[in-house]
C-alpha cells in the first residue's frame, strides 16, 4: 500500500521500473532459469538447484509476483539448510525478508532479516550484514519503531562503504534520510 511505497523508497521505485521496462526480458529469464532448474534437479546437485531457485525467486520479486518469489525462496532455503550452506541460507533469508516487507508482513520480514543478519555475522559476511541491516532499518521505518532505524541504517552505510557495495549504500542512505526526517532532523540528512 501507500505506507510501503513511502518507506520502500528506491527499492520500490527500482522494482516498479524494472517490472514495467524489463518485464518481457525478465519473463524470458524466468523461463531460462526454470530450464536450468530442471537440469539441476536431474543432476541431483542440491547446491545448483538452490542457486537456481534463489535466482528465479529474485526475478519473480522484480516482476511483482510475491507468491512465486516466496515459494522459490522457501524451497531454496530448505535446500541450503539441508546442505549446511549458511551463506546461501543468509542470502535467501534476506530475499524472503524483502518479500515479506512488500507483502506488508512486517513481523515475518523482520524475523527473516534478523536471522539473515545473525548468520551473516556468524559466517563473517560483511556484505550480507550490510544488506540485512538496511532491510531491518527499512522494516522499522514502516513499522512502529522508526527510532531504531537510524543507527541500523548508519551501520549499513558504513559496512556497504567498507565492502564497496554502492547499491546497498544508496538504499541505506535513503533510509538514513527518512529516519532523520521522521526524527525531525531533515537538514541533518543532507550532511550524510
Amino acid at each position: 500500500g501507500q505506507q510501503v511505497e513511502a518507506y520502500a523508497g528506491p527499492h520500490h521505485q527500482r522494482a516498479s521500473r524494472l517490472r514495467f521496462e524489463r518485464a518481457p526480458q525478465l519473463r524470458r529469464a524466468v523461463d531460462h532459469v526454470s530450464q536450468a532448474l530442471v537440469l539441476s534437479r536431474r543432476t541431483g546437485r542440491m547446491a545448483s538447484e538452490a542457486v537456481q531457485l534463489g535466482n528465479r525467486g529474485n526475478m519473480w520479486l522484480l516482476l511483482g509476483h510475491l507468491t512465486e518469489a516466496a515459494a522459490d525462496g522457501k524451497a531454496a532455503l530448505q535446500l541450503y539448510r539441508k546442505s549446511g550452506n549458511r551463506g546461501g541460507e543468509a542470502v535467501v533469508l534476506s530475499g524472503l525478508g524483502i518479500v515479506g516487507f512488500y507483502r506488508g508482513e512486517y513481523a515475518t520480514a523482520m524475523e527473516d532479516s534478523e536471522q539473515s543478519l545473525r548468520i551473516s555475522l556468524e559466517v563473517g559476511d560483511r556484505y550480507g550484514e550490510a544488506i540485512a541491516l538496511e532491510a531491518i532499518a527499512l522494516i522499522h521505518m514502516a513499522g512502529t519503531r522508526a527510532d531504531l532505524a537510524l543507527p541500523l541504517a548508519e551501520e549499513a552505510v558504513r559496512l556497504a562503504r567498507e565492502t564497496g557495495d554502492q547499491l546497498t549504500e544508496a538504499y541505506a542512505l535513503t533510509v538514513v534520510g527518512q529516519a532523520m526526517r521522521a526524527a525531525g532532523d531533515g537538514p541533518g540528512a543532507a550532511d550524510r
